[in-house]
């Protein structure tokens, strides 16, 4: 469908209305030099999500445009992280450290993508996590563009494990592999993936002070979501619903 072009000149309008806290890039994001370029255009989704995009091992040029080297990092322009290297989010019952990480694409990708082995060595990472804190947190996000069961998702644990110590909640938010799974990691550790291509709403929870943690996969569709907030469908659709639904309508036409 239209909205589905490569590089996504309409897909931009729906996704930016996103009321997301923290999103980070796939290798579909960074496989293609126009599909990277409509993002980090001037006033694109790179440019709307700011702080909330948060990309742990993605570095480009420093003019905003790809890595032209594919990733080898040799380039004579300097680098800078795509997103942020990190962002905290704080709520009522604590504060969460989040980090986001692309599986190692080497020179598949247009932009530069630090292995995760590498970003695990560096200072900003170790700093940011080892005592004494720069700035303390009770948990540790993370997002991982890669197979809930991936040997990364293994060694980011066991690296995070090692400086946050063995009390601290890590939830890991997987992908890529297309697939339902959730796997305990530790008993204060787990790795989520839900779904694949919007067929689903993942929803996981856990208590920063015990540990434990649930999770549910919702059908993305009308009737599951209104069920799972306790709602009628009729009762279900809201006035930003209502108009995002218009916008898809209208880019349609």
């Amino acid at each position: 469908t239209v909205l589905g072009a490569d590089p996504p000149k309409y897909l931009s309008g729906i996704v930016e209305r996103m009321p997301y806290d923290v999103v980070n890039l796939g290798n579909h994001d960074v496989n293609n030099l126009e599909t990277f370029r409509v993002l980090s255009q001037p006033g694109g989704l790179i440019d709307v999500w700011g702080e909330r995009l948060v990309t742990s091992n993605l570095r480009r040029t420093n003019d905003g445009d790809g890595d032209e080297s594919n990733g080898s990092g040799e380039t004579n322009q300097s680098l800078v992280p795509v997103g942020s290297n990190y962002r905290f989010l704080r709520g009522k019952q604590g504060t969460v450290l989040a980090l986001g990480f692309l599986y190692n694409m080497g020179d598949d990708a247009v932009v530069t993508v630090e292995r995760v082995q590498d970003v695990a060595e560096r200072s900003w990472f170790r700093t940011l996590l080892a005592s004494p804190r720069p700035e303390e947190f009770d948990a540790v996000l993370v997002l991982a563009h890669m197979d809930a069961e991936d040997e990364l998702v293994a060694f980011l644990r066991s690296e995070l494990r090692a400086l946050v110590g063995e009390d601290m909640v890590i939830q890991f938010i997987t992908g890529h592999s297309h697939i339902r799974r959730y796997v305990e990691l530790d008993p204060r550790s787990s790795s989520f993936e839900a779904g694949r291509y919007l067929d689903t709403v993942g929803f996981v929870s856990f208590d920063i002070a015990k540990g434990g943690f649930r999770h549910v996969f919702v059908d993305a569709n009308r009737v599951s979501l209104a069920q799972s907030l306790g709602m009628s469908v009729d009762e279900y659709p809201t006035e930003d619903g209502k108009e995002l639904t218009s916008y898809i309508q209208r880019t349609l036409e």
